[in-house]
């Protein structure tokens, strides 16, 4: 068994990895309400960089990723409507996970 008070993390790399909990990978939701999309990144060694994009776009400035990798909105509405698809990378490797999103409400 590894002692480990010997153990240095620095010296050990890892690829991203995701939460295998996270299962969502379709979302439907009534237009005006709030949204957070998990990205559900787990720890990778050196740290993994967080980008999303929306139908392989990049993001409008009105979007926010929060401090856990999330996508948040504040507001959905119809024109929010896509596949979003959040990527982590490292050094080491790379992870992505799709969500399709679906508003539904009244589309006068």
């Amino acid at each position: 068994m590894l002692n480990q008070s010997f153990v240095d993390s620095d010296f050990f790399l890892a690829t991203p990895a995701i939460d295998r909990s996270i299962t969502l990978s379709s979302v439907k939701i009534a237009t005006g309400g709030p949204l957070r999309l998990p990205c559900g990144v787990a720890l990778g060694n050196p740290p993994g960089y967080v980008t999303w994009t929306i139908n392989g776009e990049p993001l409008n400035a009105n979007e926010v990723v929060g401090s856990d990798g999330s996508l948040e909105f504040s507001t959905v509405s119809p024109s929010s409507m896509g596949n979003y698809t959040c990527s982590v990378s490292n050094d080491i490797g790379n992870f992505s996970r799709t969500f399709v999103l679906d508003v539904l409400g009244n589309y006068l």
